[in-house]
């Protein structure tokens, strides 16, 4: 199902424009954040969410502060 709409090129254009990262997910975005959690440096790490969503949640006004609405009716 997510395939369909990832495969329509008008979809997939909409909802990158909304994301404040400007794109949709590709795999090195994951592969870095996995990386960074199994390296040697992270070890002390526990008990942690790690959000990687191109930015949605970060609380920023993105789709008024850089007027995407008005690029799709």
């Amino acid at each position: 199902m997510a395939r369909e709409l990832w495969d329509d090129e008008y979809c997939s254009r909409w909802f990158a424009d909304y994301l404040p990262a400007g794109h949709l997910a590709v795999p090195e975005d994951l592969i870095t954040t996995s990386l960074s959690l199994v390296a040697p440096a992270s070890r002390y790490v526990t008990g942690r969410s790690v959000v990687v969503d191109g930015g949605v949640l970060s609380g920023d006004s993105w789709v008024e502060k850089h007027g995407r609405r008005s690029a799709y009716p």
